[in-house]
């Protein structure tokens, strides 16, 4: 708040009586907040703040963040319903104000052809970001030399869902 003068207006020499003096003070317009944005971590439910925005309004005010949620991460959707978001909040006059939104991990589908194997096709729902190793292993098949994934595969799992096909050779003797 910013001091804006005395109510009556305070003399430059004391009165004789008691006076009741009213401080008048403004609201500041240039209050900081914040907005936080969090991400889920992979296996598991904690987040990490992925973005910290800083911004100003005036103390006292609500700032409220319902229609302008909707700012994209790839891989994560907007959860308002996860304990501990904060989409309006009164701007407080010590700048401790902190809006957080929070992003749950999408999983997209793997599916794994193993082209005739005693596998045959396994699918499984894998999380943003995710590492693929695990879930593509080492296949194997009777008389034949695994030789890879159609297409090649990435290193981790991307905003969509991903089809491979088992490449085999045959043992030759």
């Amino acid at each position: 708040y910013i001091f804006g003068g005395w109510t009556p207006q305070a003399p430059d020499v004391m009165p004789m009586t008691n006076t009741t003096y009213t401080a008048n003070w403004t609201a500041r317009s240039d209050t900081t907040y914040r907005i936080v944005r969090l991400l889920q971590n992979i296996g598991s439910g904690s987040f990490t703040a992925a973005e910290t925005e800083w911004h100003r309004g005036t103390t006292d005010a609500t700032v409220d963040l319902s229609r302008t949620l909707a700012k994209p991460f790839t891989g994560f959707t907007l959860d308002i319903a996860l304990p501990g978001t904060v989409i309006a909040s009164q701007i407080a006059g010590d700048g401790s104000t902190v809006l957080k939104l929070y992003y749950k991990r999408n999983s997209y589908e793997l599916v794994l052809d193993y082209d005739r194997s005693e596998n045959d096709t396994m699918r499984f729902s894998v999380p943003y970001g995710a590492t693929l190793s695990p879930y593509l292993g080492s296949p194997a098949r009777q008389g034949y030399a695994f030789a890879g994934w159609t297409p090649s595969p990435p290193v981790t799992m991307p905003a969509g869902d991903l089809s491979f096909t088992a490449q085999w050779t045959i043992h030759r003797f």
